[in-house]
């Protein structure tokens, strides 16, 4: 469903890597797709060249920000609230 003109999100170096936060995204209400300087589809490969960006509406932007953000957080395996080998057990 169109929702006007589309921005820029995330940059990321090979599309299948965008996948997952593509799907979390869209699961989430925002309408997230992907862009890349492909020659509109006619040369595929010149995305693992020139690498893809997630895209969302402009309306959506700021919720895609946030909801990203929270993503990217849910993928650190080791943070602040990780013990460290110095703290006691």
């Amino acid at each position: 469903m169109p929702h006007g003109h589309l921005e820029r999100l995330a940059f990321v170096d090979m599309p299948v890597m965008a996948q997952p936060l593509l799907a979390w995204l869209r699961s989430q209400g925002v309408d997230a797709r992907l862009g890349s300087d492909d020659a509109g589809g006619l040369h595929p490969s010149l995305a693992f060249v020139h690498g893809t960006w997630l895209m969302v509406p402009e309306a959506q932007l700021e919720r895609a920000k946030a909801l990203h953000q929270e993503y990217e957080h849910s993928m650190t395996l080791i943070d602040d609230t990780f013990p460290s080998e110095e703290d006691d057990d």
